[in-house]
Parts: C-alpha cells; structure tokens; sequence
C-alpha cells in the first residue's frame, strides 16, 4: 500500500483577478486553495521569475 502526503496550499494574490465559475459566472477571486503532493514544485513554479535587464 502507497500512502501519499499531501500539502495544503493558499495563494493570497496581489490583485483580484476574475475567473469563470463552473456553471459559466464570473467572479473576482483573491485568494487560491489548493492541494499537493509536491510541495517543493508548487514554491518553485510560483516564485518570481528574476526580471533580467536587457544589455
């Protein structure tokens, strides 16, 4: 038996952004939750990409 953990995440973001509900409305939404079994990943792929000065 594989026993998987886990990780409960919540974005807080910046500025509401609007999505589409599932049955087709839309809304503001300011903070994301969800779950993960890679935790590492998750921080990795939300962390900010370094702004790179054009030479």
């Amino acid at each position: 038996m594989r026993r998987t953990s886990q990780t409960n995440v919540v974005v807080e973001l910046t500025e509401p952004v609007t999505v589409v509900r599932p049955l087709g409305r839309r809304a503001e939404a300011t903070t994301i939750r969800f779950f993960t079994d890679t935790p590492d990943a998750v921080l990795n792929a939300l962390r900010p990409f370094p702004h790179h000065s054009a030479s």
